[in-house]
């Protein structure tokens, strides 16, 4: 029925082809792990931690403050890893944690130490390549921070958004666009408190990098890094007010206030009430009196 010659061909997969799927899969790594190197190396430089009054590596701090914190890193016992031993306090060493031991490469969760035990949301790592000495500390001031988010970010620089302490009375909804390129004490900036709403007028990046907006509530730190802002960079950033801890004793004394002075009104008008036929009673008596002295009925007929 069929041809001697004929057969069904089947395409398998070369050895160049098979070898084509290991370069790009390889080269799909390479782009991720540079990529990821690239995030790391761009960290902005206010969560470095100090010793010395110098920025120091020795310790590396990561994550977003849920609450204020003024870090005390302390050695306790010399050497590196699983050799020192450390304490650390979240308010300027007013209490500490307990001792722990020095665990190098591994982010460690921080946990408040004044008041209740919550987490503050920050992470330390020890560096491996440190020999850390005892009675060595290591600082940093760290404020409430608040996430950043990017519409349109084609320069290379970032910013923070944080506050020295919970918004009680407001709640925010920042929204900063790059009006003129360039780098810190260079480039311009316009920021909206409304969700963009409205703008202000330009203003240049301070080279410090650091603005104040609402009245000192709320700070903003610019980083440019290797690179700088561009036209066209947009940040925002919702802050929502921490009700839970607002001082709700001026509506509360209002409020009793208000419902003292309304007792007062119905016990008063309640004793009116009480008042009233007695007094009906003894203006009746002296009428009938009046009337009998004077020979007339007791009652006047209508």
């Amino acid at each position: 029925m069929y041809g001697a010659d004929t057969h069904v061909s089947r395409d398998y997969p070369t050895k160049d082809g098979r070898m084509m799927k290991k370069v790009v899969i390889i080269v799909i790594l390479f782009a991720a792990v540079f990529y990821h190197r690239t995030e790391a190396a761009t960290t902005p430089p206010w969560q470095t931690l100090i010793k010395d009054g110098q920025s120091s590596e020795d310790i590396l701090i990561f994550g977003r403050a849920r609450k204020t914190a003024d870090l005390v890193i302390e050695i306790t016992k010399a050497g590196g890893d699983r050799e020192g031993e450390y304490r650390y306090s979240s308010d300027a060493g007013d209490s500490w944690s307990d001792v722990k031991v020095i665990k190098a490469g591994v982010d460690i969760p921080l946990i408040s130490t004044a008041g209740t035990p919550s987490e503050l949301g920050l992470k330390i790592r020890f560096s491996a390549s440190s020999v850390f000495t005892r009675g060595s500390r290591y600082s940093l001031y760290e404020p409430i921070s608040y996430d950043v988010t990017y519409g349109a970010n084609a320069g290379t620089g970032q910013i923070q958004i944080s506050s020295d302490d919970v918004i009680y009375n407001d709640s925010y909804d920042i929204a900063i666009k790059i009006t003129r390129s360039g780098g810190l004490g260079e480039g311009g900036f316009s920021y909206s408190l409304n969700g963009g709403r409205t703008f202000s007028n330009p203003v240049t990046i301070p080279a410090s990098g650091i603005v104040k907006l609402s009245n000192n509530l709320i700070t903003i730190r610019f980083w440019a890094g290797d690179g700088r802002f561009l036209v066209g960079d947009e940040y925002k950033c919702s802050i929502k007010g921490d009700q839970s801890k607002r001082d709700y004793s001026p509506y509360i004394l209002a409020m009793i206030a208000i419902v003292a002075t309304a007792l007062l009104a119905v016990c008063y008008r309640l004793s009116m009430m009480r008042a009233m036929p007695q007094s009906y009673r003894l203006f009746e008596y002296k009428q009938v009196e009046s009337r009998k002295k004077r020979g007339l009925p007791k009652r006047r007929e209508l």
